[in-house]
């Protein structure tokens, strides 16, 4: 566990550096450096459970991570330590969706 601005960051949270003013964030609508600093509620989408989960997005010096509401989405979402999954920001639907499920191509 990391301490970043005396919040104790469990590296499990924190989002790939790739999320940075010129992916993502500028997709986000009204969001800035000082809202995230102060954290912005977000929605994840599990598309597979139909389900939504609200987290809080924080920005700590050089990482973005998700605060409130993360414990209770891993859990429901049955990850455990160590698993990794993939999000992207759906920027018509403002939201983030989880892509938590296997998928073969289609020949």
């Amino acid at each position: 566990m990391s301490n970043y601005n005396d919040l104790s960051i469990d590296p499990a949270m924190i989002i790939s550096r790739t999320l940075t003013p010129t992916t993502v964030l500028t997709k986000m609508e009204g969001v800035t450096d000082k809202s995230l600093k102060n954290g912005i509620q977000v929605e994840i989408m599990d598309v597979v459970n139909d389900n939504s989960y609200f987290v809080t997005l924080r920005k700590s010096r050089k990482d973005y991570f998700f605060r409130s509401g993360w414990k209770n989405f891993t859990k429901s979402c049955g990850f455990k330590s160590g698993d990794e999954f993939n999000i992207y920001w759906d920027y018509l639907l403002s939201k983030f969706v989880i892509l938590n499920f296997e998928y073969t191509l289609i020949e």
